[in-house]
């Protein structure tokens, strides 16, 4: 009996003893860049080798969604899953940070870090990898649509708030892109205007808060500007992405573009480009290839390209074991309390002469409160940074809570923001052509941008009030580059002098009775333009709309003013009355989304001055 114990845990020995080795040999088999145990730099050169040239040039640029870079699922490398982000992302639900540059004016850079941190928490709650901030620009143009993204003026205080930004983003695993390298302070002309500058400006005003990020921060990602620099591209300069970026300071992560801002293969290959967003076009297989073909890049240069989107991604935790996320973090109260302590602390009080502040609710019956930026409430400026809030609450809705019911609060809108507001035309108006039923406009959508052959998609609009961004109308179209006729009937409800409105980008035309009353053409943003017509209530107008989308954001809007607001009480009038009325007077100025935009130059850049004057 003893023996055939002896004998049986002998046995049971060599199995686990076999089980054992074969358990060290599943491990041994995991390939190096599976293993997390070792330096990054050794699972970036394990999976580099692995990779086909083929599969190198599918990590340089977007897939189809527009917005991520194509994973390998032979190797489990995940796509790469991008937002935008200076100041929440860019999702429905996500937690509506203040404007930048309101941001900036709180001095605190431990505040800044949180919200990087929370940022990225939210980021990966929405299951995604990349955010495109922070936006670093100087202000130096008075009307440089894209102010309100940035941090002011000062190039230090910009270093210390985007330093700040990336940590937090980084220590949760989130990969930041820091914009818009560089020189980039106008919207107008975005793709066109050369910046010529001397080194000495460069260094002193335009780069020092990007350096900042990339020594002291680390920086993952950095995103290439639309304009140009000295005569080339941001895009493809060699001084700016190899020799000071890269070579100087060293900088280990990826760059990469704006969405659309690729103009060349062969320079952005070799001057320093990693990513092109967001489609593979310049950097596509075909292209890469024929460069190769004919020596004028090296597959070299690819991977370095190729290193450096991967470095990123394991650096990030992307090929390591994830957890589900923790989608309880948006728009939590945290976060909720986070905003708010960065917009309380961004309010600057200039002056309190006579300490008239705060102001004592029994000392007074009446408040006047006069501006276009009192009523509704204007949360940040528009583009691809605008978060749209959950809830919102005014200037003029505020003051009205606080007052009660024994203070009576009045309003007068004082001035126009505004050239560039548009009203869209509500559907009531607008009905299909003579034979259809419904409401609206019948639009018809070709999957090119000239009008031609069969539309892939057709529908009725109830108004043209588009806001598409990066996105398309429909599934059978493309991105970029469709086009949209729309026609019907417009039938007012006022007798007289009309304003119809357009704002497209792209182009777009307006047809009145067959006649072309504007002509809005050319690949631009979404400016208004406008002309005077005379309606007649209850008359049919035959309405046509031909439109173009040619790369990059897409929106249309058909808008009117009618005979009513045309001939509406003098703004300023009003408000001196109700300010004579008022024992207080608070005056909200400023701009609006649709005027401080991406892809926007207000065409008053000083209207905020002559706000100010006239409520003196």
């Amino acid at each position: 009996m003893k023996k055939f114990y002896a004998l049986r845990n002998y046995w049971l020995k060599c199995v686990l003893i076999g089980a054992a080795l074969v358990t060290v040999a599943a491990c041994s088999n995991k390939l190096a860049y599976q293993d997390a145990s070792l330096p990054v730099d050794q699972r970036v050169e394990d999976l580099l080798k692995r990779l086909t040239l083929d599969e190198k040039i599918a990590l340089l640029g977007g897939d189809s969604t527009g917005f991520s870079v194509a994973g390998i699922k032979k190797f489990d490398i995940p796509p790469l899953r991008m937002s935008d982000g200076p100041m929440g992302v860019r999702k429905p639900g996500s937690t509506a940070f203040p404007s930048a540059i309101a941001m900036a004016s709180a001095w605190d850079t431990a505040l800044m870090y949180d919200m990087g941190v929370a940022l990225a928490k939210e980021t990966k709650a929405f299951n995604l990898d990349v955010i495109l901030g922070p936006c670093v620009n100087i202000i130096r143009m008075p009307h440089g649509g894209r102010n309100f993204e940035s941090y002011g003026e000062d190039p230090y205080l910009t270093s210390r708030l985007a330093v700040a930004y990336v940590k937090g983003v980084q220590d949760q695993n989130i990969i930041p892109t820091v914009k818009h390298y560089a020189c980039n302070n106008q919207e107008w002309e975005r793709h066109n205007v050369d910046v010529v500058i001397d080194e000495r400006t460069l260094r002193e005003i335009y780069l020092p808060h990007f350096e900042a990020t990339v020594k002291e921060a680390n920086a993952l990602g950095v995103m290439a500007a639309y304009n140009i620099v000295n005569g080339q591209h941001c895009s493809e300069n060699k001084h700016l992405l190899q020799h000071i970026l890269k070579e100087e300071w060293g900088f280990k992560g990826f760059v990469v573009s704006d969405w659309v801002s690729v103009y060349s293969t062969q320079n952005a290959v070799n001057n320093g480009l990693d990513i092109e967003m967001p489609e593979l076009l310049y950097f596509s297989k075909d292209s890469i290839n024929k460069y190769l073909e004919a020596g004028k890049i090296t597959e070299e240069t690819i991977d370095d390209k190729v290193r450096r989107v991967l470095r990123a991604r394991f650096l990030a935790g992307m090929f390591d074991e994830k957890t589900e996320p923790d989608t309880t973090v948006i728009q939590s109260k945290k976060h909720k309390n986070l905003a708010l302590e960065l917009a309380e602390k961004g309010i600057v009080l200039l002056k309190n002469e006579n300490n008239f502040l705060p102001i004592k609710k029994e000392n007074i019956k009446s408040i006047a409160v006069i501006g276009p930026t009192a009523h509704p409430a204007f949360t940040g400026g528009g583009g691809s940074s605008h978060v749209e809030p959950t809830y919102a609450v005014s200037p003029l809705e505020g003051i009205k809570n606080l007052a009660g019911p024994d203070i009576e609060v009045l309003y007068a809108l004082g001035d126009t923001f505004k050239d560039n507001t548009i009203y869209p035309i509500p559907g009531s108006f607008l009905f299909p052509p003579i034979g259809m039923d419904g409401e609206g406009l019948f639009g018809e959508y070709f999957s090119n941008r000239d009008f031609e052959g069969e539309p892939v998609l057709t529908k009725l609009d109830t108004a043209i009030n588009f806001h598409w961004g990066i996105d398309k109308p429909g599934p059978l179209l493309p991105k970029d580059n469709y086009s949209v006729i729309w026609s019907g009937r417009l039938v007012p409800n006022k007798t007289g002098e009309h304003i119809l409105q357009i704002a497209t980008d792209d182009g777009s035309m307006l047809y009145v009775n067959g006649e072309l009353l504007i002509d809005h053409w050319g690949n631009h943003g979404a400016v208004v333009k406008s002309n005077r017509i005379y309606l007649e209530a209850g008359k049919d107008y035959e309405i046509k709309v031909k439109y173009y989308e040619a790369g990059g954001g897409a929106a249309a809007i058909l808008g009117w003013i009618t005979p009513d607001k045309l001939t509406k009480t003098n703004h300023l009038a009003e408000a001196v009355s109700i300010a004579k009325r008022a024992d207080v007077v608070v005056v909200c100025v400023g701009d609006d989304p649709e005027i401080a935009a991406e892809g926007l130059r207000p065409r008053n850049a000083f209207r905020f001055g002559q706000q100010t004057r006239r409520a003196h």
